[in-house]
Protein backbone atom coordinates (compact mmCIF):
# COMPACT_ATOMS: atom_id res chain seq x y z
CA UNK A 1 0.00 0.00 0.00
CA UNK A 2 2.57 2.48 0.89
CA UNK A 3 4.44 1.46 -2.71
CA UNK A 4 1.06 2.61 -4.55
CA UNK A 5 0.72 5.60 -2.06
CA UNK A 6 4.29 6.44 -3.16
CA UNK A 7 3.80 6.52 -6.59
CA UNK A 8 0.65 8.18 -5.90
CA UNK A 9 2.27 11.21 -5.17
CA UNK A 10 5.28 11.16 -7.50
CA UNK A 11 2.55 11.16 -9.94
CA UNK A 12 0.74 14.18 -8.00
CA UNK A 13 4.03 16.46 -7.79
CA UNK A 14 5.45 16.00 -11.34
CA UNK A 15 1.68 17.09 -12.54
CA UNK A 16 1.91 20.06 -9.91
CA UNK A 17 5.18 20.95 -11.48
CA UNK A 18 4.50 20.27 -14.97
CA UNK A 19 1.15 22.89 -14.90
CA UNK A 20 2.82 24.76 -13.06
CA UNK A 21 5.46 25.48 -16.05
CA UNK A 22 3.01 25.72 -18.56
CA UNK A 23 0.56 28.26 -16.93
CA UNK A 24 3.55 30.47 -16.29
CA UNK A 25 4.42 30.29 -19.70
CA UNK A 26 1.29 31.09 -20.53
CA UNK A 27 0.80 33.88 -17.95
CA UNK A 28 4.02 35.96 -17.69
CA UNK A 29 3.23 38.16 -20.40
CA UNK A 30 0.84 39.73 -17.76
CA UNK A 31 1.15 41.66 -14.70
CA UNK A 32 -0.61 40.21 -11.67
CA UNK A 33 -3.77 42.32 -10.85
CA UNK A 34 -3.69 43.70 -7.20
CA UNK A 35 -6.46 41.46 -5.95
CA UNK A 36 -5.63 38.54 -8.30
CA UNK A 37 -4.53 36.19 -5.51
CA UNK A 38 -7.12 37.59 -2.82
CA UNK A 39 -9.71 34.95 -2.09
CA UNK A 40 -10.31 31.45 0.06
CA UNK A 41 -10.08 28.44 -1.10
CA UNK A 42 -10.58 24.88 -0.03
CA UNK A 43 -9.18 21.49 -1.53
CA UNK A 44 -7.66 18.00 -0.73
CA UNK A 45 -4.25 16.63 -0.52
CA UNK A 46 -2.26 13.19 -0.37
CA UNK A 47 1.76 13.22 1.21
CA UNK A 48 4.10 10.77 3.17
CA UNK A 49 5.01 11.78 6.80
CA UNK A 50 7.84 11.01 8.18
CA UNK A 51 6.67 10.27 11.83
CA UNK A 52 9.45 9.42 14.84
CA UNK A 53 9.55 9.16 18.54
CA UNK A 54 12.05 9.20 21.42
CA UNK A 55 11.15 7.13 23.99
CA UNK A 56 13.29 7.64 27.53
CA UNK A 57 12.57 6.07 30.91
CA UNK A 58 12.63 3.16 33.15
CA UNK A 59 9.74 1.79 31.14
CA UNK A 60 11.21 1.41 27.77
CA UNK A 61 13.91 -1.11 26.88
CA UNK A 62 17.41 -0.32 27.59
CA UNK A 63 15.98 3.20 28.76
CA UNK A 64 15.54 4.64 25.51
CA UNK A 65 14.55 4.00 22.21
CA UNK A 66 14.20 5.86 19.13
CA UNK A 67 11.15 4.70 16.99
CA UNK A 68 9.59 5.83 12.97
CA UNK A 69 7.36 4.71 10.56
CA UNK A 70 6.50 6.60 6.99
CA UNK A 71 3.08 6.18 6.47
CA UNK A 72 0.84 7.87 3.66
CA UNK A 73 -1.19 10.92 4.30
CA UNK A 74 -4.90 12.09 3.12
CA UNK A 75 -6.57 14.99 4.44
CA UNK A 76 -7.98 18.63 3.78
CA UNK A 77 -7.06 22.53 3.62
CA UNK A 78 -8.46 25.48 3.37
CA UNK A 79 -7.43 29.08 3.97
CA UNK A 80 -7.31 32.76 2.49
CA UNK A 81 -4.79 34.53 0.91
CA UNK A 82 -4.32 38.26 0.49
CA UNK A 83 -2.47 39.82 -2.16
CA UNK A 84 -0.96 43.13 -0.64
CA UNK A 85 1.13 44.51 -3.28
CA UNK A 86 1.89 42.70 -7.33
CA UNK A 87 4.40 40.17 -5.71
CA UNK A 88 3.43 39.89 -1.94
CA UNK A 89 0.80 37.97 -0.56
CA UNK A 90 0.03 36.71 2.81
CA UNK A 91 -2.23 34.49 3.98
CA UNK A 92 -4.16 31.99 6.45
CA UNK A 93 -4.22 28.43 6.54
CA UNK A 94 -4.97 24.79 8.22
CA UNK A 95 -5.48 21.40 7.59
CA UNK A 96 -6.83 18.18 9.01
CA UNK A 97 -5.13 14.48 8.44
CA UNK A 98 -5.59 11.15 8.94
CA UNK A 99 -2.94 8.47 8.52
CA UNK A 100 -2.00 5.12 9.66
CA UNK A 101 0.94 5.38 11.38
CA UNK A 102 2.56 2.57 13.95
CA UNK A 103 5.91 2.54 15.19
CA UNK A 104 7.26 -1.06 16.35
CA UNK A 105 9.75 -2.07 18.93
CA UNK A 106 12.04 -5.60 18.21
CA UNK A 107 8.78 -6.22 15.80
CA UNK A 108 6.20 -6.01 18.12
CA UNK A 109 4.00 -2.77 18.18
CA UNK A 110 4.74 -0.38 19.97
CA UNK A 111 2.30 2.55 19.12
CA UNK A 112 0.68 4.61 16.90
CA UNK A 113 -0.53 8.15 15.17
CA UNK A 114 -3.60 8.19 13.57
CA UNK A 115 -4.24 12.07 13.13
CA UNK A 116 -2.69 15.56 12.85
CA UNK A 117 -4.17 18.80 11.81
CA UNK A 118 -2.59 22.49 11.66
CA UNK A 119 -3.35 26.02 12.01
CA UNK A 120 -0.55 28.66 10.45
CA UNK A 121 0.17 32.04 9.14
CA UNK A 122 2.11 32.50 5.67
CA UNK A 123 3.92 35.01 3.68
CA UNK A 124 5.32 34.77 0.42
CA UNK A 125 6.49 36.37 -2.95
CA UNK A 126 5.41 35.96 -6.70
CA UNK A 127 8.34 34.24 -8.51
CA UNK A 128 5.45 34.34 -11.39
CA UNK A 129 2.37 35.67 -11.80
CA UNK A 130 1.16 32.83 -10.72
CA UNK A 131 3.29 30.73 -8.88
CA UNK A 132 3.78 31.73 -5.03
CA UNK A 133 6.74 30.81 -2.85
CA UNK A 134 5.96 30.89 0.48
CA UNK A 135 7.01 30.28 4.45
CA UNK A 136 4.39 29.55 7.04
CA UNK A 137 4.81 29.07 10.55
CA UNK A 138 2.10 27.98 13.16
CA UNK A 139 0.51 25.19 15.65
CA UNK A 140 0.06 21.47 15.06
CA UNK A 141 -1.15 18.91 17.38
CA UNK A 142 -1.36 15.12 16.46
CA UNK A 143 -2.81 12.08 18.18
CA UNK A 144 -0.48 9.81 19.70
CA UNK A 145 -1.74 6.11 21.33
CA UNK A 146 1.56 4.02 22.82
CA UNK A 147 -0.92 2.06 24.97
CA UNK A 148 -0.03 -1.19 22.45
CA UNK A 149 3.50 -1.23 24.64
CA UNK A 150 2.92 0.70 28.15
CA UNK A 151 -0.69 -1.03 28.68
CA UNK A 152 -3.98 -0.11 28.49
CA UNK A 153 -3.85 1.57 32.13
CA UNK A 154 -1.10 3.65 31.70
CA UNK A 155 -1.45 7.11 32.80
CA UNK A 156 -0.17 9.50 29.51
CA UNK A 157 0.16 6.91 26.96
CA UNK A 158 -2.42 7.93 24.49
CA UNK A 159 -2.22 11.66 24.51
CA UNK A 160 -2.80 14.83 22.04
CA UNK A 161 0.34 16.89 21.55
CA UNK A 162 0.98 19.71 20.42
CA UNK A 163 3.87 22.11 19.24
CA UNK A 164 5.51 24.27 16.60
CA UNK A 165 5.12 23.76 12.80
CA UNK A 166 7.57 25.14 10.62
CA UNK A 167 7.01 25.15 6.35
CA UNK A 168 7.97 25.51 3.01
CA UNK A 169 5.63 25.56 0.02
CA UNK A 170 4.71 26.43 -3.76
CA UNK A 171 1.03 27.17 -4.57
CA UNK A 172 0.58 27.74 -8.20
CA UNK A 173 -2.45 28.52 -10.02
CA UNK A 174 -3.15 26.23 -13.05
CA UNK A 175 -6.92 28.48 -13.81
CA UNK A 176 -8.18 31.52 -12.16
CA UNK A 177 -10.10 29.00 -9.55
CA UNK A 178 -7.88 25.87 -9.40
CA UNK A 179 -4.89 25.97 -7.22
CA UNK A 180 -2.44 23.15 -7.17
CA UNK A 181 0.21 23.10 -4.27
CA UNK A 182 3.34 21.12 -3.42
CA UNK A 183 4.34 21.59 0.53
CA UNK A 184 6.73 20.40 3.31
CA UNK A 185 6.50 20.99 7.04
CA UNK A 186 7.84 20.25 10.08
CA UNK A 187 6.55 19.80 13.57
CA UNK A 188 7.90 18.72 17.33
CA UNK A 189 5.25 18.20 19.78
CA UNK A 190 7.67 18.19 22.90
CA UNK A 191 7.69 15.62 26.20
CA UNK A 192 5.23 13.83 27.26
CA UNK A 193 4.89 11.98 30.48
CA UNK A 194 3.94 8.82 30.72
CA UNK A 195 3.20 6.09 33.90
CA UNK A 196 3.14 2.39 33.47
CA UNK A 197 3.13 -0.73 35.70
CA UNK A 198 7.08 -1.11 34.36
CA UNK A 199 7.68 2.22 35.79
CA UNK A 200 7.97 6.15 33.86
CA UNK A 201 8.70 7.43 30.65
CA UNK A 202 8.85 10.54 28.67
CA UNK A 203 7.54 10.64 24.52
CA UNK A 204 9.14 13.02 22.35
CA UNK A 205 7.52 12.64 19.06
CA UNK A 206 7.95 15.04 15.87
CA UNK A 207 7.56 14.61 12.28
CA UNK A 208 8.26 15.75 8.60
CA UNK A 209 5.90 15.74 6.09
CA UNK A 210 5.61 16.11 1.81
CA UNK A 211 2.36 16.85 0.64
CA UNK A 212 0.48 17.78 -2.32
CA UNK A 213 -3.15 19.06 -2.94
CA UNK A 214 -5.42 21.16 -5.21
CA UNK A 215 -8.27 23.19 -4.33
CA UNK A 216 -10.74 25.71 -5.89
CA UNK A 217 -10.41 29.46 -5.08
CA UNK A 218 -13.36 31.13 -4.14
Amino acid sequence: MRILGTAAIAAMIACVIGTGVNAQDAMWASAPTADSWTGFYFGGQIGLVGMKSHEKGPAVPNGEALLGDIPVQAGVFGGFHWQQTDWWVWGLDAELNIEQGEFFYNGSKFGSMEMDGAVRVQGGYLVAPNVLAYASVGYSWAHFDNRAYYGGGATGADFIGGGLQLGLGVDAMVTDTIMARLQMTWAHYGEHAVSSGGGAATSEPSMIDIRTGVAWKF
